[in-house]
């Protein structure tokens, strides 16, 4: 498998509406974009990038607005749920590309979705990785339950300047500890240290949780003026053509109609009764 010094990475900076966002670009053909996770930033792609492009695909990977070496508006606002689309549609246009295959894990994958959502026209196909669709999210949140309990952190992030404060404790230890806990092999130490200089970028870590805070406060839907619809119908109107997620049980978490598939890139293990698609649409595993 190649790996990421094997590869030409271009970096550069994407002048957007109202932030400007750090990429890295590799490969060329077909348009990818891969849309990280908190609280990771591009390198999170470090395996897929030389993948993807060794295949034959131009991949951009960006650190998404607030993060690493991307610009941080003030104010929790700046980070609601739909001037993140407008990024990564506005990313996609800047790039030269009128779609793109988009790809999230993590917030990535919530900011994935409300793209395909709110932008259809700019999403070639879709992959989603280890988040349920939004309105299961919020129907899950908005009752007892196994993931409301999970998703405690979720409201200790909306308090003041608390959170920053404690998971900088102890040289990131709040932000290293589940990376550190990862299967052997996963984040080496050199790894890790990339990360804790993506964390140590001023103001960064207050913007990371105002990703949250934003989308409590605001959670997201539809386009303003647009007329609620049947979940039936969504896939066709987001233009996405493969649905991504890591665990086999997650149909009953995703509307029906849309058909859970094995992500696209490498995986350390199958599922039963999972399978793959890759960004032709063509399946293997």
């Amino acid at each position: 498998m190649a790996a990421l010094e094997d590869v030409l990475l271009r970096d550069g900076y994407a002048d957007l509406d109202e932030v400007r966002l750090h990429y890295v670009e590799a490969g060329e053909g077909p348009l990818v974009v891969l849309l990280h996770g908190f609280p990771d930033f591009w390198y999170s792609w470090r395996f897929q990038i030389p993948a993807l492009a060794g295949a034959g695909f131009r991949v951009v990977a960006p650190d998404m607005r607030g993060y690493n070496f991307s610009s941080r508006p003030e104010g929790v606002s700046a980070y609601a749920p739909a001037k993140l689309a407008g990024d990564v549609r506005d990313l996609i246009a800047e790039r030269g590309g009128s779609r793109a295959f988009v790809a999230g894990h993590d917030w990535g994958a919530a900011v994935a979705w409300l793209t395909a959502i709110r932008h259809p026209e700019a999403v070639e196909r879709l992959a989603i990785l280890n988040v349920p669709h939004p309105r299961r999210m919020l129907e899950a949140l908005r009752r007892p339950g196994r993931q409301l309990l999970r998703s405690w952190y979720m409201f200790f992030f909306q308090l003041p300047w608390l959170p920053e404060r404690l998971l900088a404790v102890g040289d990131w230890r709040g932000l290293r500890q589940p990376f550190e806990d990862a299967r052997p092999g996963a984040f080496t130490p050199a790894d890790i240290e990339r990360y804790q200089q993506a964390w140590s970028q001023p103001g960064a870590v207050a913007a990371m949780l105002n990703y949250y805070r934003a989308s409590l406060r605001r959670p997201p839907g539809a386009p303003p003026g647009a007329r609620s619809r049947p979940c039936r119908r969504l896939r066709s109107s987001s233009g996405a053509s493969a649905i991504a997620t890591w665990a086999p049980s997650w149909p009953n978490r995703v509307p029906p109609t849309f058909r859970t598939w094995r992500p696209w890139h490498a995986c350390p293990r199958r599922p039963t009764g999972s399978s793959t698609t890759s960004l032709n649409g063509s399946r293997s595993c």
